[in-house]
C-alpha cells in the first residue's frame, strides 16, 4: 500500500508540474487612460507560438474596485500581445483603474493605474 501511495503522490506531482509548465501567464499588462477622450487602452504582452490554441482568454477592468467591463477572446491578436480597441470609460482625476488579464492555459497578470 505504501508503494501505491508513493506512486500516486509522484504521479500527482508530475501532473501538476506538467500543467504549470504549459501555463504561460501574461508577461506584462499595459493600461493607458486618455482623459481628453475618456478612453482606456489595454495591451497585454503574452508571447505564444499559436494564437488560436494559447491566448489571453479574458480581460477584466475595474474602476475604483468595481468591475466595469470584461472582454473574452477566442484567439490572440498577435504572437506577442493581445490588444483591445480603446473603449469609453468615464473617469476623473484620482480614480484607480485595475486591469486583470487571464491566459487560456492558466495564470494571470494585472496592472493598476491612477487617472491624472
Amino acid at each position: 500500500m505504501d508503494k501505491m501511495m508513493a506512486f500516486a503522490a509522484a504521479s500527482a506531482i508530475f501532473l501538476l508540474t506538467a500543467l504549470a509548465a504549459s501555463a504561460n501567464p501574461p508577461n506584462r499588462v499595459f493600461a493607458e487612460y486618455d482623459s481628453a477622450r475618456q478612453e482606456l487602452g489595454v495591451q497585454v504582452e503574452h508571447i505564444v507560438s499559436n494564437v488560436h490554441s494559447h491566448f489571453i482568454e479574458k480581460v477584466i477592468v475595474y474602476k475604483n474596485g468595481v468591475e466595469v467591463t470584461s472582454k473574452s477572446f477566442d484567439f490572440q491578436t498577435g504572437k506577442r500581445e493581445q490588444t483591445m480597441i480603446p473603449f469609453k470609460l468615464p473617469a476623473v482625476a484620482g480614480d484607480t483603474i485595475k486591469v486583470i488579464a487571464t491566459c487560456s492555459r492558466g495564470g494571470s497578470g494585472s496592472t493598476t493605474i491612477t487617472v491624472e
